[in-house]
């Protein structure tokens, strides 16, 4: 399997709205608008196979990223806020301890992502 393939079998694990036990969250869950702007690239890279326009964003949503290296950088970026965000709310009870553990993998699975996003830019 190449590193495409492997993205986009990862892609949906990592974005989907997973069925929640809490309230709180499926609240929580959009890590305060965080996933969606690293989601954006992400899914272009899904169905495009690539996320070029970051680099010519006239725009200004993506400053600095001009690299694979510096949208690496971006992305790493976005999941350590997700991770912070996440960790201010703490779980309080059995169900959202399962909840919380989903959106850890979730970002973890964002990780993974970034990496394997990263490769596939350098790729000639």
């Amino acid at each position: 399997m190449n590193d495409l393939q492997m993205f986009r079998k990862l892609f949906w694990m990592s974005f989907c709205r997973p069925n929640f036990k809490t309230e709180r969250f499926i609240d929580i869950w959009d890590l305060d608008g965080l996933s969606d702007a690293l989601s954006g690239p992400l899914y272009n890279i899904q169905t495009e196979g690539n996320c070029n326009y970051m680099y010519t964003d006239e725009e200004g949503r993506f400053p600095g990223v001009d690299s694979p290296e510096k949208f690496l950088q971006w992305c790493l970026d976005i999941v350590d806020k997700c991770r912070d965000f996440l960790m201010k709310h703490q779980p309080e009870n059995f169900n959202e301890e399962a909840d919380f553990e989903t959106i850890i993998r979730q970002i973890d699975g964002m990780e993974v992502l970034s990496h394997l996003a990263y490769r596939i830019q350098s790729e000639p």
